[in-house]
């Protein structure tokens, strides 16, 4: 049906939704039939929704959701589309967020003495981490850390685990320290922490912005760590409020190297995993610069990350070329701040090969062979390698015009402590799959995360490696290469967990999560039946997981 002409019972049901739609108090004919459905933004997600609506207010959140548990039907809101899994999907009320992307006021009036107001910031769920950071930048604040895109809206991508690189970090919903949202039958809930930033003696009950709505103040940890990596399934987020940092530079080194010097006994690997300075065993030890604004080198960077070639080099040693990326921070601008990353050529290359697929002629001039993919690998990571840059924390954090492909992929989180047993596997896999002529289109890319509270966080209990498997979307057996990985790896002798929305939907049942989040599913469960006793923020994901109000019983 995607793309295609609508089936005539689709059609009459999509009328008929079109026509009941005007009853909704509040909508005006903003709830709309889609005739193209909506889809995720490389198309690999898809449904098609009765009544699709973009709220401008609060008070819009409220009228759709206690009209739809009157009504017996289920509600959600997608983020900006970048999920490639299901975890946005509902055929029943889609709600988007386009509607609701300002910053709003934090109340201060009603925090707690120790709540440090100077680093809050509030936002309305459907702000993009684009538009967030250009807004915290404005105030002299930033995101303590952040992943390779910006294009997602920040609370979509914090519920479903996003994360960036450092142990010192957690995924972006550690960040988040009160949200307020969209609960049973219609309640407005502002769900925090116990002791959490609001005190409760001075809680005023209503919205600051619109005093018409009013707010009911919980505090309980469970509900909390189960709602912040909530899959959308608690309820429909209006804002957050977030804990930011002052304003900060990154300065930033990329090396070419071997995943064979990267992970040698006692080299780089080992020594992140042990929690050792790696400055002493890292390839390039020339120091950044010299002279006022440099970092010194032997100050440990706070985020790594590392990408490598799942191909060996034609060469005898057979290693496997890779890239180690360092970050320091700084809090005044270091020189050379907003200069050119990468070479001249990666920054041509990069900005035809985004408009080659955009075009949809990137295709027939990928390489289509194992050691064609290892050269350009090779080639790719050479390009982009570079002594030394610096910008503001969220330009160095962000890939960039690249991100713009249409690229899609799996990312799987382990235990740090087996960074290199995964790494290993990869390599095997990859080896037998290009046999078959299936190949990586791009390395895969290694990124170190500290433990999360949130219930449901990959990153939940422990300090964590995260493997991105990135393909371009026509490239062939796309789909047998990302499962192969999925079914490797999650669960079993690896302790996978799939990243909630960069995974093909493997998880089918509550069994498997529970078998990945054994000390925690119990509570999301019990949130679960609190905060969506009726099924109302049921959807796709809950039907997979089995755990809909259908399969949860009366």
């Amino acid at each position: 049906m995607q793309g295609g002409a609508l089936g005539r019972r689709a059609l009459l049901r999509g009328a008929a939704a079109g026509c009941a739609v005007l009853a909704l108090p509040g909508c005006g004919g903003a709830v709309k039939m889609a005739p193209a459905g909506w889809s995720n933004a490389l198309g690999t997600a898809y449904t098609l929704p009765r009544w699709k609506w973009a709220p401008t207010s609060a008070a819009d959140l409220v009228t759709a959701v206690r009209r739809a548990s009157t009504e017996g039907r289920r509600i959600r809101m997608t983020g900006s589309g970048h999920s490639f899994s299901d975890v946005a999907l509902n055929d029943d009320w889609l709600l988007s967020p386009l509607g609701l992307t300002c910053p709003l006021p934090v109340d201060t009036g009603s925090l707690r003495p120790d709540a440090q107001p100077e680093t809050l910031f509030r936002v309305q769920s459907g702000c993009t981490v684009h538009a967030l950071n250009a807004s915290l930048d404005a105030r002299g604040l930033a995101l303590p850390n952040m992943g390779a895109a910006d294009v997602q809206t920040y609370v979509g991508a914090a519920s479903t685990g996003t994360h960036g690189s450092g142990l010192a970090y957690g995924p972006l919903a550690s960040q988040i320290v009160s949200i307020q949202v969209v609960g049973p039958r219609g309640t407005m809930l502002q769900i925090e922490p116990e002791g959490g930033i609001t005190e409760r003696a001075r809680f005023g009950g209503r919205l600051l912005e619109a005093p018409e709505v009013r707010v009911e103040l919980v505090q309980k940890t469970h509900l909390f760590d189960a709602l912040a990596v909530g899959l959308g399934s608690l309820g429909v987020i209006y804002a957050v409020t977030l804990r930011t940092t002052k304003k900060f530079w990154l300065v930033e080194r990329r090396t070419y190297t071997t995943w064979e010097c990267l992970a040698q006994p006692g080299g780089v690997v080992d020594r992140i995993v042990a929690g050792e300075p790696i400055w002493p065993v890292v390839p390039d030890p020339s120091p950044l610069g010299t002279g006022p604004g440099y970092p010194d080198r032997s100050h440990e960077p706070e985020h790594v990350e590392i990408n490598y070639s799942p191909y060996p080099s034609p060469d005898a040693d057979k290693a496997h070329v890779a890239m180690l990326t360092q970050r320091w921070r700084c809090d005044a601008p270091p020189p050379g701040v907003g200069g050119e990353r990468g070479s001249l050529l990666f920054n041509i290359g990069t900005d035809f090969s985004v408009l080659a697929d955009k075009l949809g002629v990137l295709s027939p001039f990928e390489p289509k062979t194992t050691a064609s993919i290892q050269k350009f690998h090779a080639t790719a990571m050479k390009q982009m390698s570079q002594p030394y840059y610096a910008n503001d924390s969220h330009d160095v954090f962000t890939v960039g015009a690249i991100d713009d492909l249409h690229v899609y992929g799996i990312e799987l989180h382990f235990d740090l402590a087996r960074t290199k047993a995964a790494v290993a596997r990869n390599l095997e896999i990859a080896g037998k799959l290009a046999d078959e002529g299936i190949h990586h289109s791009s390395p895969p890319t290694l990124r170190f995360i500290g433990p999360a509270q949130p219930l449901l966080a990959m990153q939940n209990g422990r300090r964590t490696v995260s493997v991105e498997f990135g393909i371009f979307t026509g490239a062939y057996g796309a789909e047998e290469l990302l499962r192969s990985y999925e079914t490797a790896f999650v669960g079993g002798e690896y302790g996978g967990r799939p990243h909630w929305g960069l995974d093909r939907n493997y998880l089918k049942s509550a069994a498997a999560v529970k078998a990945l989040y054994p000390d925690t599913w119990g509570l999301f469960l019990d949130a679960l039946a609190e905060l969506n006793p009726d099924g109302t923020f049921d959807g796709s994901v809950t039907d997979r997981l089995g755990i809909s109000r259908a399969t949860r019983g009366a």
